[in-house]
């Protein structure tokens, strides 16, 4: 699945239904299935909170040996680097040192002041992304495109 364009409710609430479905026909496993589907609703919310526009895409790829999701949006570049750093910081951690951060940060309940308080990023890495870039590239004088792409494995 791919989709280009910019994003609206009635656009986000379609491309989550066509993600669902696609998951649901395609993805070898449930566990894959709802690894796709909210790691695809977080990644496709951060890209929302942090753009400088509502300009998005979205790719679903069945890998051979698992799934592809990449999500781009249009950002600046502080914004991106402070992305790239949090999830760098996230795949360092053990699985117990993610499960402490998480209940600290639901607990605190301390929100950005783009809105958010990092919960999906830490679920999107606890629930087994097996690979998640954080990519850019500039395309205007301040503006970069900014791609988040996360593998899971393939579950039996």
């Amino acid at each position: 699945m791919n989709y280009s364009g910019f994003n609206n409710e009635r656009i986000n609430a379609n491309l989550l239904s066509l993600i669902q479905e696609l998951s649901k026909n395609s993805v070898p496993s449930k566990t894959m299935v709802k690894q796709t589907i909210m790691s695809s609703i977080e990644l496709l919310d951060n890209a929302l909170r942090h753009g400088v526009n509502q300009e998005i895409s979205i790719k679903l790829e069945l890998l051979s040996d698992g799934v592809q999701i990449t999500v781009c949006n249009d950002a600046k570049l502080p914004d991106i680097l402070r992305l790239q750093e949090i999830v760098l910081g996230l795949l360092r951690m053990s699985k117990q040192d993610l499960d402490a951060l998480y209940l600290k940060k639901l607990k605190e309940g301390v929100m950005s002041d783009k809105g958010g308080a990092g919960l999906g990023i830490i679920q999107v890495i606890k629930n087994g992304a097996k690979h998640f870039a954080v990519t850019y590239e500039n395309k205007q004088e301040d503006v970069f495109r900014c791609c988040c792409i996360v593998n899971f494995e393939k579950i039996s």
